[in-house]
């Protein structure tokens, strides 16, 4: 499931989830267009936290200072 960081969780990814529970499937999350004015990655794990619950959590992001600098490999 993808959700952009500059919008939040969105309709489309809450639907993905729920037939996930359903079909009892695992789930991750992948957040992009962190190149976006706009785009932070601790609001964007805030929405997914929000609406998913506190099972959420990152795998490993790099975010030395202020600026995301991508996953750590």
């Amino acid at each position: 499931m993808v959700d952009r960081a500059w919008a939040g969780v969105q309709v489309v990814t809450e639907k993905v989830w729920d037939y996930a529970t359903e079909y009892d499937l695992p789930r991750a999350f992948a957040i992009n267009w962190m190149d976006r004015e706009l785009a932070t990655y601790d609001r964007a794990m805030e929405s997914i936290t929000r609406v998913f619950g506190r099972n959420v959590f990152p795998a490993v992001a790099d975010r030395r200072g202020e600026k995301f600098r991508g996953v750590v490999d």
